[in-house]
């Protein structure tokens, strides 16, 4: 007997095939503030360039979401290599964006 919530092979070749995204594989944390979207900013390719510096695909759609809503947004992406290439990626795309400055350690007395 099947189970009633196993989705039928009707359901799954409807929602088409599974999609993965590209990921950087080496980097450091950078804290990103997404400050703004232009007119016509692509947030689909702002959310995979999100998923690409780490950011999870949830917390990547939700950031894009709310600045497309005019709220400004904060979040920590782990994979990080050059910060220009982040902000010039989400500014291709129709977002203003820019690096946190990372504060330094106090020294130790």
């Amino acid at each position: 007997m099947r189970n009633p919530k196993t989705p039928t092979r009707e359901v799954l070749e409807r929602l088409g095939p599974v999609q993965t995204f590209e990921r950087s594989q080496t980097g450091e944390a950078k804290r990103l503030l997404l400050l703004k979207a232009t007119t016509g900013a692509q947030s689909i390719h702002a959310i995979r360039t999100l998923i690409f510096f780490g950011a999870s695909a949830v917390r990547a759609k939700q950031a894009v979401e709310a600045v497309m809503d005019g709220a400004e947004m904060s979040l920590t992406l782990p994979l990080v290599l050059a910060d220009a290439d982040v902000v010039k990626d989400l500014g291709d795309q129709g977002f203003i964006a820019k690096i946190a400055p990372s504060a330094e350690p106090s020294p130790v007395d």
